[in-house]
């Protein structure tokens, strides 16, 4: 109080004015007190009737949390500076593009999602391991491999394949019933598939999954989805080159690039997706081709904007 004092006990005493003054916050230890106030005015040396206050001061805990290994995040369900003991909790452990939940040290759960009841103070950590990736490091090659492909070929029967996404994405769903169906993991994206006549060249090695050996006859509809993850060394414009001789879909992040109804074998079309920030990036192309015959399939990658894959950039 403005010129005078506070005295106070906390083992519910009366107060006199020798008890300890009050200037600052008290600290009260985990338990039952009963805290009994006097005041006095300025010049009075008589504590004057205060008041008596019961109060039951029950524990609090805290949560800290960190990243280990690898790229992800950390979330608290609620988040709060303390946690009354007994409370519950979720701890939920999210992993950047490219990774994957590892585990958590301090905590006993192997789930990213784990509900805790608080009963310490909880020091939380979660780790996450990079997935394969595909590396591209400015050139047209990746130094790594990484990519998951599964193709689904219409050999007979009355499976149809139109030209829209819609369509090749229905038939990669299709069962062993109605498609064959080839999976393999790639270093990279280029295929071919020619029919042996007089004058083709036929010299390339890289043959569509379930297409190992030169094939003698056309090659049947199909739809094809390549899935993995581009490591980006810096951020900016990257150009992207897709040649098909069908219809095609690529998305790299949270950016889509669509050529539907055109055949890009010779020349391809190139993109340029805007790089926010160096690291990795999850990117699926969806190929497929509703034409029986010869088939190419290349994706490609270079630093820069360009208007075709040979430009310098931009």
């Amino acid at each position: 109080m403005a010129n005078g004092q506070i005295r106070y006990t906390l083992d519910g005493s009366l107060p006199s004015i020798s008890s300890d003054p009050y200037s600052t916050p008290v600290n009260l230890e985990v338990g039952s007190h009963t805290v009994r106030v006097g005041v006095a005015p300025d010049g009075v040396n008589v504590l004057l009737p205060g008041v008596t206050v019961k109060l039951e001061v029950v524990p609090t805990f805290s949560i800290a949390t960190s990243i280990g290994q690898g790229e992800g995040t950390i979330s608290v369900v609620p988040l709060k500076l303390r946690y009354l003991q007994g409370e519950t909790v979720t701890l939920k452990a999210a992993a950047d593009p490219g990774f994957s939940f590892a585990g958590w040290t301090g905590v006993n759960a192997t789930a990213t999602d784990v509900a805790l009841t608080v009963t310490e103070n909880i020091v939380a950590k979660a780790d996450f391991t990079p997935k394969p990736t595909y590396r591209i490091i400015g050139a047209d090659q990746p130094s790594k491999a990484g990519w998951n492909v599964v193709r689904a070929v219409i050999e007979s029967g009355t499976t149809t394949l139109e030209s829209s996404l819609a369509s090749a994405l229905e038939l990669l769903g299709k069962g062993s019933g109605e498609v064959v169906s080839y999976s393999e993991t790639a270093p990279y994206i280029y295929y071919s598939a020619r029919v042996n006549e007089p004058g083709w060249f036929d010299g390339w090695e890289f043959r569509f999954p379930g297409d190992a050996k030169p094939r003698v006859g056309s090659e049947k509809k199909a739809a094809l989805r390549a899935t993995g993850f581009i490591e980006i060394p810096n951020p900016g414009s990257w150009t992207f080159l897709v040649r098909n001789s069908g219809s095609f879909r690529l998305k790299v992040g949270e950016q889509e690039f669509s050529m539907a109804g055109e055949d890009t074998w010779n020349n391809g079309r190139v993109f340029t997706a805007k790089i926010p920030k160096a690291g990795v990036y999850p990117v699926e192309l969806v190929a497929w081709d509703t034409q029986e015959g010869n088939s190419l399939l290349m994706l490609m990658a270079r630093s820069g904007a360009r208007k075709d894959n040979d430009e310098e950039p931009v």
